[in-house]
């Protein structure tokens, strides 16, 4: 193969599988190419993703060792995806009727979902999550572009078990709100002494993320972070420490306005890498 081809190969596979280690003798033996050629075909592939801030590539020595693509944008390519979409939404035909927010187009549209998960991602790369906890119904898309941007598995609590599912444990918790409500998790969906990373579409005063929380510890499971696409500005939460893509605010009680979080913007201010 001509080197052109063999880097679209390669960079298709890096690409399609994020955080997933190729060994360069899977590569040699698919391509018939010297592992030295490699490697200099994947430092081209390398220095191409992070000068356009798409992310990186890892490499990694020994037996166990290869490379991997990790997803983890620029901060001026993260501020400009996010701020793209804080302008759709904030199109006045967005605005329903008791001043709510329409963005359930945004919620379920691929291309706009996997940039933003890839966001979030990058800011976990490290983190140790064993898999991707979610809540139903409206989050499980975001949640699983986050899974799938780090190569690990999504889970999902309901708010009733389902009987195809065995045996689960289940929790009561308070939303924001105030109401009561149940979530539930299948005793086969994770292992004792793993790590969760939990992630959602939105939060308001964090009832059901600290449901969530509580839910991981029944299961003895930690949690490495929590992160939103949209928060909305509240001065009380019953969480802290968590993430959020875009803020909610509200100049006059029928007008949401959404802008891009504030330590997105402090990150290119600071020219962070």
């Amino acid at each position: 193969m001509k080197r052109a081809q063999r880097i679209a190969i390669i960079t298709e596979r890096l690409i399609f599988n994020p955080n997933t280690f190729f060994t360069l003798t899977s590569f040699s033996r698919e391509l018939e190419a010297a592992k030295s050629t490699l490697s200099e075909d994947i430092a081209i592939i390398s220095d191409t993703l992070k000068q356009s801030g798409a992310g990186f590539v890892l490499t990694k020595q020994g037996i166990q060792g290869g490379v991997s693509y990790c997803p983890k944008y620029s901060p001026e390519k993260a501020l400009k995806e996010v701020q793209a979409v804080c302008k759709t939404l904030n199109t006045p035909n967005r605005v329903l009727p008791g001043g709510f927010l329409y963005w359930s187009d945004i919620l379920s549209n691929p291309a706009i979902i996997k940039k933003l998960a890839r966001i979030v991602a990058g800011e976990f790369l490290n983190s140790g999550a064993d898999f991707v906890l979610t809540m139903e119904t409206k989050g499980i898309p975001f949640a699983f572009m986050t899974a799938e941007a780090l190569g690990i598995p999504l889970v999902m609590a309901r708010r009733m078990s389902k009987v195809y599912e065995g045996s689960a444990v289940s929790i009561n918790y308070f939303t924001g709100s105030g109401s009561l409500e149940s979530m539930s998790l299948p005793k086969r969906a994770i292992k004792p002494g793993s790590t969760a990373l939990i992630v959602d579409d939105f939060i308001k005063k964090g009832g059901t993320a600290l449901g969530m929380c509580t839910l991981m510890k029944e299961f003895d499971v930690q949690v490495a972070g929590m992160a939103f696409m949209l928060s909305q500005n509240q001065q009380q939460r019953f969480i802290s420490g968590d993430i959020s893509l875009m803020t909610l605010s509200r100049p006059s009680e029928a007008v949401p306005y959404v802008t891009p979080s504030s330590w997105l913007k402090d990150r290119v201010s600071e020219g962070e890498e």
